[in-house]
């Protein structure tokens, strides 16, 4: 019975994720990990928080966040790329912020994108044992569990989709009903899993596929016209546009605005990419070091590991030998040596041909990320190979199917236990009593600025000493924030705050944040009322004095491993700015550069802005603090009387999308101070709403609601014109 064999591979598909997740499953309430850096990496530093903010943000707003205040002076949610909110998957966080839940559900992706390994051997009509072992393969290939360990929680969640796009294109290829809605739905749920870069390689791929089929239509043996085939992929790629277009309107947007607008350059092309050297490690993974200690080509380990099990590979080498009248093998491999060319970067004249003249690729981080693809198409080559050896035995009597499946339990024993070897050795488990939590820290500042203070400073803190997960989930703002995209006017707000630092670092809060470093007037402009500092640092300026001192745990701890106690003060800034106030005298924009001009700012004395639009009156309101009445994470309402004519200003970040009102009538934002909001007021006292929505929400939202209606519609009608076509033919049915 079919479903009893499909039920089987999912079995020994889960065994095979399990055996390579065992230290997860000793500890299923633990946090999956690298040896790296003591267990910090992406999962912990930004996915946990920023997938346990989805549910922070509806509790405190009522409605799906759209902005985060709470780091770099805010934080567009829907429109960053990395968010996923409209991913389904995800709606899990809405209802826990379990630490564990995101390691569970990588561990649940790989097993489900090791399915769509074993579904694509079923469409080839392989033996069931090699479509097992290919699926098993493909879900514990090292590139995925060396991205797993790092916490690409996205990579691992979009890469699960490749096996099934591919297989909704072959069935396309082949003139399948309702070929255009499953393909275009199979690439949606890709790309709201929030990882883009992935998907646009395998589409690319496929659109290269297609234009093989329509220019030589000698090769072709499918059931419709390759011009047919290209309508539908054309179709498919409208569709899948319109699906999206509720994520991809503000994606366009946010990555206007974000320090990579102008794309990645080349030099980071380069550090993430494969060399020459690179091919050793086909034999050995770990022959330019593993994760903690790689001096290989390329910068990162989990972005330039090049191996794929040595049986597996030699394997897939020997397909175009031993299937070489097959069509698909030949197409396959061709794919994969122009990717592992492709792959590696400015070394190869492919790359630079590919980054000056396809759209797209320059804005991408780096050409290793293709190894995900092509840990697929050595799979599925290697699954060919094995088939081919298989149906040869299976031709003699009964002793060759013994043989034969001897054969597919030997081949899997040598790939599992290399790649169950190589997770052993790059994952690790963080116990979950042992991942920080409510530390003094956290606590003290959560009475003082977070959701139990009545105060909506910052503070200026680095993640050892509190992270953005344990700020956000007490609603405490903090000047930094891990964000692999920001904004460009936080970058610029961070780099004038400390312009000796190393910008990367400092970002995304990895350095310590000690006041004397930082420009006094730029900590006034941000409302930083504390800094937590290590102790022992350098002496705090005039005006801030110290308020606790204390240690605290480091915020990961590998099983198995001690960490000393970090020690740390907590500083108060006696005479800081609130986040909201007035000021009436105005210094104009000038051709200084914008970095000087912030530099410069007093934010007692004066606010910048483009143009002056305040009544030329003889007095200006002077400095006066306003009142923050409500705050949510996309909006908030103050109060603030002035005597004279003023600008209000509001220390969080200006941000297309923002709209305001003053007593209850539409106003327009200023951009005050270069990075910051402001509004324009007459003397009295008046109410200024301000909230967020990202620009063109609305009209994208009906885009994607409509094209998903539409696709319902010819579905359905589809579904009945296939029905009454088998009646016609069998009255009976």
């Amino acid at each position: 019975m079919n479903w009893l064999r499909h039920l089987l591979a999912v079995v020994v598909l889960s065994a095979a994720a399990l055996a390579c997740m065992h230290r997860l499953v000793a500890e299923p309430s633990g946090i999956i990990v690298g040896p790296q850096n003591g267990g910090r990496n992406d999962l912990t530093a930004f996915f946990i928080p920023w997938r346990s903010f989805l549910k922070i943000g509806w509790t405190e707003s009522g409605h799906p966040p759209m902005w985060n205040p709470y780091g770099l002076g805010g934080i567009p949610w829907l429109g960053n790329p990395q968010s996923a909110m409209f991913y389904p998957p995800n709606w899990l966080y809405l209802i826990t912020t379990a630490t564990w839940l995101p390691g569970w559900m990588m561990v649940g992706h790989l097993i489900f994108g090791g399915l769509g390994a074993y579904s694509l051997g079923n469409w080839w009509k392989w033996n069931w044992g090699v479509s097992v072992l290919v699926g098993c393969a493909f879900l514990s290939a090292p590139f995925l569990i060396a991205h797993l360990a790092e916490g690409h929680y996205n990579q691992i969640c979009v890469t699960a989709w490749l096996p099934w796009g591919l297989l909704g294109f072959l069935r396309m290829r082949e003139g399948r009903r309702l070929s255009v809605p499953i393909l275009a739905g199979i690439f949606s749920l890709a790309f709201f899993a929030g990882h883009v870069q992935e998907l646009y390689y395998l589409i690319l791929t496929l659109s290269f596929w297609v234009l093989c089929d329509v220019l030589l239509p000698s090769a072709w043996r499918g059931e419709q016209s390759p011009l047919k085939l290209f309508g539908n992929w054309a179709l498919t790629g409208c569709v899948l546009i319109g699906i999206v277009a509720v994520e991809l309107g503000p994606i366009y947007n946010y990555t206007r605005q974000a320090v990579r607008a102008s794309g990645v350059d080349l030099q980071s092309a380069a550090g993430l990419s494969i060399g020459l050297e690179s091919l050793w490690q086909l034999w050995n993974p770990f022959v330019h070091g593993g994760p903690t200690d790689y001096h290989g080509p390329g910068v990162l380990y989990w972005e330039s590991v090049l191996h794929f099990g040595v049986l597996l590979t030699g394997l897939a080498l020997l397909s175009p030998i031993v299937r070489f009248r097959d069509p698909m093998v030949r197409r396959l491999f061709v794919t994969l040596v122009i990717s592992l060319v492709f792959v590696a970067g400015t070394r190869t004249p492919l790359f630079m041909i590919f980054f000056k003249y396809v759209p797209g690729i320059a804005m991408f981080r780096g050409p290793a990320r293709l190894l995900f693809w092509v840990s697929l198409l050595v799979c599925l080559l290697g699954g060919f190979t094995l088939q081919t050896f298989v149906e040869r035995l299976t031709k003699k009597p009964s002793i060759g199917r013994l043989l034969a499946v001897g054969l597919i339990g030997l081949v899997y024993l040598v790939v599992m236990t290399e790649n169950i070897r190589h997770a052993n050795a790059v994952t690790r488990v963080i116990p979950n009593q042992d991942f920080r939590s409510d530390s003094e820290i956290a606590l003290f500042l959560r009475d003082k600025i977070g959701f139990e203070g009545n105060d909506d400073s910052r503070v200026i803190v680095d993640q050892n000493l509190l992270s953005d997960r344990e700020a956000w989930n007490h609603g405490i703002g903090k000047v930094h924030a891990y964000d692999p995209v920001p904004l460009m006017r936080a970058a610029l707000l961070i780099d004038v705050l400390n312009p000796l630092h190393p910008p990367n670092e400092e970002l995304v809060g990895l350095l310590p944040t000690y006041p004397a470093r930082y420009r006094s007037n730029i900590l006034d402009l941000l409302a930083v009322r504390y800094a937590v500092v290590p102790a022992g640092g350098p002496s705090v300026p005039e005006g801030w004095e110290l308020r606790k001192r204390g240690t605290v745990r480091p915020e990961t701890v590998l099983a198995g491993s001690s960490a000393s106690l970090l020690a740390y003060e907590i500083w108060e800034n006696t005479d800081a700015l609130p986040r909201a106030f007035v000021l009436g005298n105005t210094e104009l924009v000038t051709g200084e550069s914008v970095s000087d001009l912030l530099a410069k700012v007093q934010p007692r004395r004066h606010v910048i802005v483009a143009k002056d639009v305040l009544s030329a009156a003889e007095s200006r309101q002077p400095f006066t603090p306003a009142q923050i009445e409500e705050l949510t994470p996309d909006s908030l309402t103050i109060r603030a009387k002035l005597d004279a004519p003023g600008y209000l200003i509001v220390s969080d970040l200006i941000s297309p999308g923002w709209k305001a009102t003053v007593d209850g009538q539409p106003t327009p934002l200023i951009p005050v101070n270069v990075v910051h909001r402001g509004v324009a007021l007459g003397p009295g006292e008046h109410t200024v709403e301000m909230w967020y929505t990202p620009p063109g929400f609305k009209f994208w939202g009906i885009v994607s609601v409509t094209t998903i209606c539409v696709l319902i519609v010819m579905t359905l009608q589809t579904m009945r014109a296939g029905r009454e076509t088998i009646i016609r033919r069998d009255p009976t049915a």
